[in-house]
């Protein structure tokens, strides 16, 4: 079982991808066309049920997403003509249909880790209280009134929690939400509220008390297809430094966390409750520049921190290189021992080179030293009837018509490069003779 920000998660692929991963593996050997050196080194990982990572897991359900349309070409499906297509072919390799379903499934869950990871819930905030605040009087029906409108017009999700009360820059003009009131309703006094989609930074500022109260923005008497509200809720502001105008509100940082998902919401004019600019103290402007100071200082750090991430990605980056580059020379090495022993011919390190064996640092990291193994094993030749096809072959050569040079070289190549068709074996060996391609080329039985 694989970890994942914590998370325990199966990622382990099925036996019926294992089997697509075979499939596709055996269409490459037979010389069918599909799939990159990425698609290799993943078929590999199927056949062999390795467990994937997350990133794997994300690019196979990109895939399948990509390239669900190939589907639609002659081809794919068996019976059809040209089956396998190079599109059956590619889909074989990153685990077929049930690749496709279980990436589906497995991206899904990593989502919602995600999702549980970097958001959180604050429940059962007190907002707003009945009493006198900013010289104006609000009372238990004024808390029922703004309860009331909030669920007749839905504004659960739509109300913003932002910080602090900006009204040089209303939301309209591209302030940040930092949550949103999912839901709100009278306890006694008080009005409590829900918010919910709140970044993890701005949760363990709470928690550290650096935004440790909070102060409503209300719309009065305002009016919606044809309906009066005297009291709208529309939004919410975290408040460090500034204390506000309502006293007797519960401490954020005592809340606990969870998480969903919320809207945008646009709001027009508002009524700011919190305590108004021209009663700030000198304390509190002392603090609001001393929070101003840290804040740069903070850009500053987070500014040093990505150059030295960049510069531990470039030492990682050439680690992987290195490493990619050893795991090749091992693979050369291999090759040339069986070779030297006699046990494969060069024909099949070629071949293997050519369409086996990944070309990028990632996919090479991937890739199974195991598979080195089992193709020289498969691809094991009896020398000595090599030899006495080559011997024919040279011994026969000036001496027969064209036809039958060009029948001999052909099986021979095709006894080099096994699983090669005679056509196409056929076209190597006159690409390769110009002279006998001529030759044959002009033979009476031969002319167009």
């Amino acid at each position: 079982m694989a970890e994942y920000r914590g998370k325990t998660i199966d990622l382990k692929p099925t036996e019926a991808m294992a089997n697509e991963g075979k499939r596709f593996l055996a269409w490459r050997e037979q010389g069918e066309r599909g799939g990159t050196d990425v698609a290799v080194a993943r078929a590999v990982q199927l056949k062999n049920r390795q467990e994937l990572s997350a990133d794997t897991v994300r690019r196979m359900f990109s895939f399948f997403s990509r390239h669900e349309v190939d589907k639609q070409a002659e081809g794919f499906s068996p019976g059809e003509k040209g089956y396998p297509s190079p599109g059956r072919v590619a889909w074989a390799a990153w685990g077929g249909d049930p690749g496709f379903s279980w990436s589906r499934t497995k991206t899904a869950q990593l989502d919602r880790i995600d999702k549980e990871f970097s958001m959180a819930t604050l429940e059962g905030a007190e907002i707003f209280s009945i009493g006198k605040w900013n010289d104006m009087e609000f009372n238990d029906d004024d808390l029922d009134n703004m309860v009331r409108s909030f669920e007749e017009l839905r504004l659960n999700g739509r109300v913003p929690l932002k910080l602090g009360h900006n009204d040089e820059q209303p939301m309209s003009d591209g302030q940040p939400a930092y949550g949103w009131v999912d839901r709100i309703w009278k306890d006694g006094e008080k009005l409590m509220a829900d918010f919910v989609n709140v970044p993890k930074e701005i949760y363990n500022a709470i928690r550290d008390k650096l935004y440790n109260f909070v102060s409503v923005e209300l719309l009065q008497d305002a009016e919606q297809e044809g309906s009066s509200y005297p009291w709208v809720l529309s939004a919410v502001a975290l408040l460090g430094a500034d204390r506000p105008a309502v006293s007797n509100l519960q401490e954020l940082s005592k809340l606990a966390m969870s998480c969903r998902k919320a809207m945008h919401f646009s709001k027009r004019g508002t009524i700011n409750l919190s305590i108004g600019a021209n009663k700030m103290t000198d304390e509190t402007r002392s603090l609001l520049d001393e929070i101003a100071s840290l804040k740069a200082q903070v850009a500053k750090f987070s500014t040093e921190n990505e150059a030295i991430a960049a510069e531990r990605d470039k030492i990682v980056e050439a680690n992987k290189a290195e490493k990619a580059e050893l795991i090749k020379a091992q693979t050369e090495q291999k090759f040339e021992s069986a070779i030297a022993g006699k046990i494969i011919l060069p024909a099949a390190r070629e071949r293997f080179f050519k369409w086996v064996f990944p070309k990028t640092v990632d996919a090479i990291l991937e890739f199974s030293a195991s598979e080195v193994d089992s193709y020289i094993e498969e691809n094991r030749v009896n020398m000595t009837d090599e030899k006495k096809i080559a011997t024919k072959v040279a011994k026969d050569d000036e001496s027969n018509p064209a036809d039958i040079r060009v029948s001999a070289r052909t099986k021979q190549f095709m006894s080099e490069n096994k699983g090669m068709s005679y056509k196409d074996a056929m076209v190597a060996v006159l690409r390769d003779d110009p002279d006998l391609a001529d030759e044959y080329r002009f033979m009476p039985d031969n002319r167009k």
